[in-house]
């Protein structure tokens, strides 16, 4: 039998103000695989760590349980406390009675659920097994992908640090759509004086291996080690510009030329000092490195009739066309000598964006583009107007810089919308605006209409994450692991996000995600081998019927059907690739796939603990750990109180949980079971745990029925880390139901 230390901590009195901590000590002390039960000021703090440590070397504990705050905070720091004393670091485990417990409930209730929240976790602790950390060696190379601002940004600090680099770009020169602009918002110096010493350094220098009209094919692998397969990039088409009509016709921009031919090493022309000559690479190249960084960039807004109806109109235009005419001269729009000059331009803002049915989100940058480009036109003379439903400056100074100079400058705002563009003989165009403030309608005259569009993900986007095994944000770029925490990391460890590939940025913003994910890579890179935790998925070959169910559903490809010893297919691990989800553990139909630490056993044991007092009165909560079970310390941090006759069991993800589980709470006589998980689609720590749950849940009611359960009294919600009131609100909702059904 284990030998078990219960610590308890007061926490101040964020704990002992609420729970009696003496009667939790008293009562589990009497459990007989407890061997010592102390309480603690603070377990954190140096004397609890050094209390704990003793007890290990001269107790005998061989088990460390900690009833103190969340484990998403001090679980790491624990670890380390026992793994210190000689004591496998996996051995501990937590019972949160602070976030979930004195924060949220009154002394009685919280001291009684406090008491269930230890045997539960006495009941994981007695069957954890001892794991062990993996050791995965690291080649030390990095893979960029991309060619622009952000990847040459990438790419070049990666090299400076003696990391060799192989950039890959899909069109035939450097630059990416900085190619496509004049000079960046709020300066007036081109994004030439930027680009071309970028990409002279990324030609010249010798640790980067430049790979021009490239696409990744396929990436396989995990992080230190990962295996790619190139191929020629499919040509582009021509951009468009501003013609002397004022409508959009095919130009040719360096920036989209055609790419090369593959037969072939070739030279291309580049407008960097430098000519940069790369060949390229047979479709089945592979060459294997140990993190990648994705700087894809972005694709400009092409209007349609939905969100603009006048779009095609002649004398209407895109502000990327009129950013491109810029590059010919400060007047864009120079006409022949029996032509009227250019003498009005209108900017409307917001095209494209901000639409609550098709795109919801502010786009950024889009503002200070079109103060830029009024302030340019108005060196020229021209008359601008500005039609917007506000202005957004992100960053400080611009609204002094780029705002205020153009209301001196001459540029008239109006806030309103457009209801009608009408376009005249004379090829002028009249304007309908609405004003928000006065609630009228007036007519203006202008020459050109400028359409303000944003940046949008690229169109072949979902190849890219489905080759990368990347999720994307409500918006469709590629999505970071957490928006505060992991930044430039993505779900898949050792491939870092880099400028706007994951939304809009300007120039500042993507050098500094650039630097930031080139540095996230070198921690990888500089050393030899990577030690990853032994929470990991495992195959009982015994069991195995040999289905696939579990390859098929990996979102990480870390499982492969092999030939057993006897003939048969079974499925086997890949160590290095498992990221501990449990999804494979949650479809196995035979119960053969396991998750390690999170195991069905220990779930169940969990389950049984919690209910062994009042099952019938008692909601049983599956929540993931990233998200739902976050939230639930979310609603803690923020003291707002619920039922407390909610039980959480914690698990990495929501596609870990299968009917079996749901089952086993319902057969001990929970009132209710919960599976709490990310919201779908892309919110998912583990790219498509919670879609793979999903799939799950009408196969979970029909067995219920089948055991003459109710399939109502099993719920399912969405609730991200930040939702606390969410997830107040659907506790009180199910023991509202509890009690009513009473």
């Amino acid at each position: 039998m284990a030998t078990i230390g219960v610590y308890i901590c007061h926490c101040g009195r964020n704990i002992a103000a609420v729970v009696d901590v003496e009667r939790l000590r008293e009562v589990i002390a009497e459990d007989p695989r407890v061997a010592i039960a102390r309480t603690n000021t603070f377990c954190c703090a140096e004397p609890g760590q050094k209390q704990i440590q003793q007890d290990i070397l001269e107790a005998g504990v061989d088990r460390v349980l900690v009833a103190a705050c969340s484990p998403r905070l001090h679980e790491p720091t624990f670890r380390r406390t026992i793994e210190q004393a000689g004591l496998n670091r996996y051995l501990v485990e937590m019972a949160n009675i602070r976030e979930q417990c004195s924060w949220v409930h009154g002394p009685e209730a919280a001291t009684d659920k406090a008491l269930d929240l230890l045997r539960m976790a006495l009941a994981r602790l007695e069957l954890l097994p001892p794991l062990t950390d993996r050791q995965v060696p690291v080649t030390r190379r990095a893979l960029v992908v991309g060619g622009g601002v952000a990847g040459l940004q990438a790419a070049l600090a990666l090299a400076d640090m003696k990391v060799p680099v192989l950039l890959l770009e899909q069109s035939s020169v450097l630059g990416g759509q900085a190619r496509r602009w004049h000079c960046p918002a709020p300066t007036d110096e081109p994004f030439s004086c930027y680009v071309d010493p970028l990409a002279t350094r990324a030609f010249l220098h010798p640790l980067i291996d430049l790979r021009l009209g490239t696409e990744l094919a396929e990436l396989r692998g995990t992080i230190g080690g990962y295996t790619l397969r190139l191929k020629p990039a499919v040509p582009t088409a021509a951009p468009v510009s501003v013609s002397e009509s004022g409508s959009a016709s095919e130009s040719g921009s360096a920036s989209e030329s055609p790419s090369p031919s593959p037969s072939a090493p070739t030279t291309v022309a580049n407008p960097s000092p430098a000519p940069i000559a790369a060949s390229l690479p047979a479709p089945s190249n592979e060459q294997t490195v140990g993190a990648v960084v994705v700087a894809t960039g972005f694709a400009p807004y092409q209007p349609t009739a939905d969100d603009c109806p006048w779009a095609d109109l002649p004398g209407v235009i895109t502000s990327t066309t009129l950013e491109e005419a810029f590059q010919h001269g400060p007047d864009p729009f120079a006409v022949g000598a029996d032509q009227p000059p250019v003498a009005a331009v209108a900017f409307l803002q917001c095209v494209g964006s901000r639409l609550p049915e098709r795109y919801p989100h502010c786009s950024r940058i889009c503002c200070a583009i079109t103060l830029k480009q009024a302030l340019a036109l108005r060196r020229s003379g021209i008359q601008v107007s500005v039609f917007h439903r506000d202005l957004r400056l992100f960053h400080q100074n611009q609204e002094e810089d780029l705002y205020q100079r153009a209301r001196r400058a001459g540029v008239l705002f109006q806030r309103g919308d457009l209801t009608d563009v009408a376009p005249g003989a004379d090829g002028r165009l009249t304007l309908a605006v609405r004003d928000e403030f006065l609630g009228t309608e007036t007519l203006r005259i202008v020459d050109r209409l400028v359409l303000a569009v944003g940046p949008r993900p690229r169109d072949d986007a979902f190849q890219l994450r489905q080759t990368l095994k990347l999720a994307e944000s409500e918006d469709g770029f590629l999505l970071e692991a957490h928006p505060k925490l992991q930044p430039l990391e993505t779900a898949m460890d050792g491939i870092f996000l880099a400028g706007c590939c994951q939304g809009p940025k300007d120039l500042r913003e993507t050098t500094a995600a650039a630097l930031g994910a080139a540095a996230k890579a070198h921690q990888i890179l500089s050393q030899d081998h990577l030690q990853l935790d032994g929470l990991i998925a495992a195959v009982d070959p015994r069991s195995c019927a040999g289905c696939g169910t579990c390859e098929e559903e990996c979102p990480y490809q870390a499982i492969t059907m092999v030939t057993g010893t006897a003939g048969k297919a079974i499925a086997q691990v890949q160590t290095a690739a498992c990221k501990g989800c449990g999804v494979c553990a949650g479809a196995c139909p035979t119960a053969a796939a396991d998750l390690l630490g999170f195991s069905e056993p220990v779930l169940t044991a969990q389950v049984r603990a919690a209910l062994e007092r009042e099952p019938a009165a008692k909601i049983l909560a599956f929540c993931c750990n990233w998200c739902a079970y976050a939230g639930a310390d979310s609603a803690g941090t923020a003291r707002l109180d619920y039922p407390a006759n909610v039980r959480i069991i914690r698990v990495p993800c929501s596609g870990r949980i299968n009917a079996r589980l749901v089952l086993a709470a319902f057969e001990a006589g929970a009132g209710r079971v919960l599976v709490a998980g990310c919201h779908p689609p892309g919110d998912c720590h583990y790219i498509s745990g919670n879609l793979r749950f999903a799939e799950r849940i009408p196969k979970i009611r029909r067995r219920m029925r089948k055991r003459r359960f109710d399939p109502n009294h099993f719920q399912v919600r969405w609730i991200s880390a930040t939702e606390g009131p969410q997830f107040q609100r659907t506790i009180r909702e199910l023991a509202a139901e509890l009690e009513h059904s009473e």
